[in-house]
């Protein structure tokens, strides 16, 4: 594996006071020292999950009717019967939004989830109010044990304004705590390929329906490029880490033109504003993260046949569905890329090991779906790990306090 190779580790306090040698660390030892013989087995470092809406995932497995993503209707009319039957007289089942004493269930479920899972940090993709308040409340309690950051919303479709720049300010300041980092805020451009929102360069497939000798791009942006340009701008200059929604080549295409445009406008801050998604990167463009100081986040965790690989190739082709998620080539363009699930948007968990196993083999992990998905973006787990760790601790500004075993840490 790479880095350094070490046998113990001492921890004290909560924190890595010694890694090294089995005698080195013995030397950290007192008649007080508990030592745990792990016989062979390796420690790795806690995995950063780096788009998660852990509060709506929770709420819908703790409150909503979930069937899965293949289910009939008629299965999900039986599961919401099922559900019904067991409320109390007068209650009803709800999808949302939910209350606030829902929610503070939600943080417990989701939590204790990812600490099972080995996630030690995650990002909330898609802040509004109501979320930082549940997350502030735990924090305030000692629930929190994932370090975390919040990406505000300015943006959204299911909104129907832009929040303005003070709001978000204020909210950032508000909702700020030692482990939960909120300078960072979300845009979205364009929404998703099986019904013709995502924005390609290149036209859907008319056997799809599409009218592709009418295609333009530019219409199926949220916003227009110089929209997007000036509002991309005006986050960096008050410091907000901006995260936009790109599944589109286009749309990934557009958002680093905002990026390049804040960077000419006003310098680089510093900032590494991140591309959400990336599921379809044009290859002329992927150099342009690391001359950007772009990251490209790459969710949702569909980069193996899925009940979505049915829908992509229907519109997009088969050709072009094997260009998902180049994961090789982005690394090996200079990019610093990271994982994420998005879950529950579009992965049914937040499970990390079936994102890491399908990196690697990009084959459905259960076998329930045969075939393989851009075996040629297959990773090494040399490749892969880092993505689950530094690159996502990074992104989400706790790589201080987490993603790899050092001392402090």
């Amino acid at each position: 594996m790479a880095g350094t190779a070490a046998t113990a580790l001492a921890v004290h306090g909560g924190r890595l006071i010694a890694v090294g040698s089995d005698d080195h660390i013995a030397q950290h030892a007192g008649p007080l020292t508990i030592a745990h013989d792990l016989r062979g087995q390796a420690v790795m470092p806690g995995l950063i999950e780096s788009h998660a809406h852990a509060l709506w995932g929770a709420c819908r497995d703790l409150f909503d009717v979930y069937v899965g993503y293949e289910a009939t209707l008629e299965q999900l009319l039986e599961a919401a019967a099922a559900r019904a039957a067991k409320l109390a007289p007068g209650a009803f089942i709800l999808g949302g939004p939910w209350r606030p004493d829902m929610l503070a269930q939600a943080v417990k479920y989701f939590i204790e989830s990812f600490n099972w899972m080995g996630i030690t940090g995650f990002k909330e993709p898609m802040a509004f109010e109501e979320d930082l308040a549940a997350y502030k409340a735990a924090d305030a309690a000692g629930l929190l044990t994932l370090h975390m950051a919040a990406h505000i919303v300015r943006f959204s479709p299911y909104g129907t304004a832009p929040v303005p720049y003070p709001q978000m300010e204020r909210l950032a300041k508000t909702y700020r705590s030692t482990n939960i980092r909120t300078g960072f805020a979300k845009l979205f451009l364009d929404r998703v390929a099986p019904s013709f929102t995502a924005s390609f360069i290149a036209p859907y497939l008319a056997s799809a329906g599409y009218d592709a000798g009418a295609h333009d791009p530019a219409t199926t942006l949220l916003l227009d490029a110089k929209t997007m340009a000036d509002t991309m701008t005006e986050l960096d200059r008050r410091g907000f880490v901006v995260k936009t929604h790109a599944v589109g080549d286009f749309a990934v295409r557009t958002t680093l033109d905002a990026i390049a445009a804040a960077r000419a406008r006003d310098g680089n801050s510093g900032l590494r504003h991140e591309v959400s998604h990336c599921a379809f990167v044009d290859p002329a463009d992927q150099p342009r993260f690391t001359q950007l100081g772009a990251v490209a986040e790459m969710s949702p965790k569909l980069w193996f046949p899925n009940p979505a690989t049915a829908g992509q190739i229907r519109v997009l082709g088969a050709a072009r569905t094997q260009t998902c998620h180049a994961f090789r080539s982005m690394l090996e363009s200079g990019a610093e890329v990271t994982y994420s699930s998005d879950w529950p948007a579009a992965a049914p968990d937040a499970n990390p090991w079936t994102g890491l196993t399908g990196m690697l083999s990009r084959q459905n992990h259960s076998g329930s779906f045969p075939g393989v998905l851009g075996a040629d973006q297959a990773l090494t787990l040399d490749q892969a790990l880092p993505l689950f760790t530094l690159a996502g601790a990074q992104s989400g500004r706790m790589e201080a306090q987490t993603a790899t075993l050092k001392v402090g840490k």
